[in-house]
């Protein structure tokens, strides 16, 4: 079974410039990234996925293998189904696990229960976590603001980790989607939610990174 990893890393982000080059710990994200697969996977199988030559040198000098792909295929209408798409028609395997960079703190015990999840009988996996909210549509309160609810009497929201897919390449081949067939739901800590997309993400991760322990 030939297990590949993804790591996507354009250079040419809209709300965080170059947000996929900014350290953490003295590394740059889609290392980063790429180091997280490497404990689950060989670093051979591993790919960073970038149309920047800057960063393909430092995929190659960190032992790490890279696809490029074209600037048409960095605009934000290129979405990530598109993505893996393009990613497995450049290279094949049996599973893919497509991890993004923005999300740094994923941990080695949910990349691996994730990747087991896909091998032993599932077709993909979606992380995930649950959070309760006070939610308003326009100036409307969707809650009894006479009566307030305790938090946990909320209905929790279910919300997508948008940093790590993992899926078989057959099943994403006949669903086009990264989520598909029988999914597994693999929920993600505090720390793994942390996505860096705005510089108060980018701010906030540096300044937990130092005491977190994966």
């Amino acid at each position: 079974m030939k297990i590949l990893g993804f790591v996507p890393a354009k250079s040419n982000s809209s709300r965080l410039k170059d947000k996929n080059m900014l350290p953490i710990n003295g590394k740059p994200l889609f290392i980063n990234a790429a180091e997280n697969l490497a404990k689950v996977i060989p670093r051979e199988n591993i790919y960073i996925d970038t149309n920047d030559d800057k960063y393909i040198s430092l995929a190659q000098n960190n032992g790490f293998n890279f696809i490029k792909r074209s600037l048409n295929q960095t605009s934000n209408s290129f979405t990530g189904n598109d993505l893996l798409g393009w990613e497995l028609s450049q290279v094949e395997c049996d599973i893919a696990i497509q991890h993004l960079p923005t999300m740094p703190f994923l941990k080695q015990s949910t990349l691996q229960k994730g990747l087991d999840s896909v091998i032993s009988r599932y077709d993909s996996v979606l992380c995930h976590y649950f959070d309760s909210f006070y939610t308003w549509t326009d100036e409307t309160p969707n809650y009894n603001i006479k009566s307030l609810p305790n938090s946990f009497e909320l209905l929790p929201t279910k919300i997508e980790g948008m940093g790590l897919y993992i899926v078989k390449s057959k099943s994403f081949n006949e669903h086009k989607t990264r989520v598909c067939g029988r999914i597994f739901n693999l929920k993600l800590d505090h720390f793994e939610r942390v996505d860096i997309n705005y510089e108060q993400d980018y701010l906030f991760a540096k300044s937990i990174s130092k005491s977190f322990v994966s």
